[in-house]
């Protein structure tokens, strides 16, 4: 059956794009407003924490534990039980969603003096963390919600309208910044409140989709089959990702010990790596799982294979060049983005420094994220988590050593560090289960994307006083070299515009 991976990557990339620029639409008017000082921190450090458990309980794992189980259901007994099974998963997660809330906005304070280990003299900071973690925390049950709609949506092959979602957020906080900030008595409060209200309208945003699709007919309470194999299979994701999540706040406790203003940099090099990492990295693995949870469903392991050498060739394709163009223009990017009202000189120098050592690692993410997918499409969730939590032991340990030479830089150093790691021993286990993966075409696409990059990068530099020059150059020269080296992946970036086949053709 075909999958339309090549369409489906252009939706949510292109999806990706409008919600990444209106995201950072929406970080220019936080930075204008709050600047890098201690109350831009507080509210970033604050905001962790349910994100943490919208890895842990929402996007991360219940998505990767549903789709394969879904898909299956779908395939084998059709849409009437795959409808029954989503209305037991709603009404399941609405019950536990609505414990964590009410356990988290009541340990709230102990939460937060964990994570501000080194704010321990800073009582007012402490306090203000404390009440924006509660204001912000029914977020992630609405983020769950969604993530689970999501999932319905992804595996009936509509990726457009989900892909979208995560706007709402960045619009009810623009939206907030403008009009409720002023209004507050602590101005920040009124953020944690557009926050709230952007993951409601998140989930709300999805459901006419679900309707049409006849998929949001009922909510009953039942445990079946179907649903504790979806538990077996999130529970280790779920500790996977709190094992990401938890190398972050490892470094945001790390930079709680470093000068004021680290956390904000760590958390804006961090939005800027990612928009890359997002439109092609994610954007691709997202479309992977449920074709390979499908190709697994029918016990297809070539074509799963397919997939997955041609998601990786296209990721080194676009996440190469990304890497070299963040490094080389990641200063004059943040100026013009971010140095504006409140936001100074030393931030932004703060900000690209950690914005250099993240995108070193911007394959490895990628890559680990669609290794990841392979062993979930196979509905092993077990192997990804355990390489998850030596990945995590590696990053802890380097952030200890790297961050008394680096600071700021040391703590994004070492997320880089440990991504490659988790990539390397992923992709060598797969390897080990189900056979080659296509390393010889890979490796023979990847020595030319390199090149290519390289005179890219020489091209940025040179250019990079004259920042949306030296952007568009670097596009230009890099799609040329990649026409004169014909790299393969520049087809499939030629049919994504188009839309018109799969990647796997």
């Amino acid at each position: 059956m075909s999958t339309g991976i090549t369409k489906s990557i252009g939706s949510v990339s292109g999806a990706t794009l409008l919600s990444r620029i209106l995201g950072y639409l929406r970080d220019m008017v936080v930075a204008s407003r709050f600047g890098n000082g201690w109350a831009a921190d507080t509210f970033y450090l604050a905001f962790r924490i349910p994100n943490l458990l919208r890895d842990l309980l929402g996007e991360g794992s219940l998505s990767s534990g549903f789709i394969p189980v879904f898909s299956e259901c779908l395939v084998k007994k059709g849409k009437d039980e795959a409808i029954s099974l989503y209305s037991a998963c709603i009404g399941i997660l609405l019950f536990i969603l609505s414990g964590v809330t009410l356990l988290g906005m009541i340990f709230a304070p102990a939460i937060v003096r964990i994570i501000a280990w080194g704010w321990v003299d800073k009582p007012e900071q402490i306090a203000l963390a404390v009440t924006l973690t509660r204001i912000m925390f029914p977020f992630i049950a609405f983020i769950s919600l969604s993530a689970l709609a999501m999932g319905v949506l992804n595996s009936l092959q509509v990726f457009f309208i989900p892909a979208v979602a995560p706007m709402m957020v960045s619009i009810f906080e623009i939206a907030a910044v403008v009009w409720l900030v002023p209004l507050m008595k602590v101005p920040v409060e009124g953020l944690a409140w557009g926050v709230l209200l952007g993951g409601l309208f998140q989930f709300l945003w999805q459901i006419p989709a679900l309707v049409k699709k006849g998929f949001l007919s009922r909510i009953i309470f039942r445990l079946t089959p179907e649903i504790k194999k979806i538990g077996v299979l999130i529970i280790p994701v779920a500790i996977g990702s709190g094992v990401r999540q938890l190398n972050v706040l490892v470094d945001q406790v790390c930079a709680s010990f470093l000068p004021d203003g680290s956390i904000m940099a760590l958390y804006y090099a961090n939005r800027l790596y990612q928009l890359p990492l997002a439109l092609f990295g994610i954007s691709i693995a997202t479309v992977a799982l449920p074709a390979m949870s499908l190709s697994a469903a029918q016990q297809d392991l070539g074509q799963l294979k397919q997939t997955f050498s041609s998601s990786i060739r296209m990721t080194i394709f676009t996440l190469v060049p990304s890497m070299i163009g963040l490094i080389v223009l990641g200063q004059p990017i943040i100026k013009l983005l971010f140095e504006h009202g409140s936001f100074n000189n030393q931030g932004t120098a703060m900000t690209a420094f950690a914005l250099a050592f993240y995108s070193l690692g911007l394959v490895f993410f990628a890559g680990a994220k669609i290794g990841a997918s392979a062993f979930y499409a196979l509905q092993d969730t077990k192997t990804p988590v355990k390489i998850a939590i030596a990945a995590m032991v590696l990053n802890a340990f380097l952030n200890i050593i790297l961050m008394q030479f680096l600071q700021v830089g040391g703590l994004a150093l070492a997320t880089s560090i440990a991504a490659a790691f988790n990539m390397a021993v992923l992709v060598y286990l797969l390897r080990q289960r189900i056979g080659v993966l296509g390393g010889r075409q890979i490796w023979n696409s990847m020595r030319k994307v390199l090149l290519a990059a390289a005179v890219m990068g020489m091209v940025c530099y040179y250019a990079r006083h004259w920042i949306i020059i030296a952007l568009i150059m670097g596009v230009v020269v890099y799609i040329g070299m990649a026409y004169v080296l014909k790299i393969e992946e520049l087809k499939y970036i030629k049919k994504i515009i188009w839309k018109k086949q799969d990647l796997h053709d």
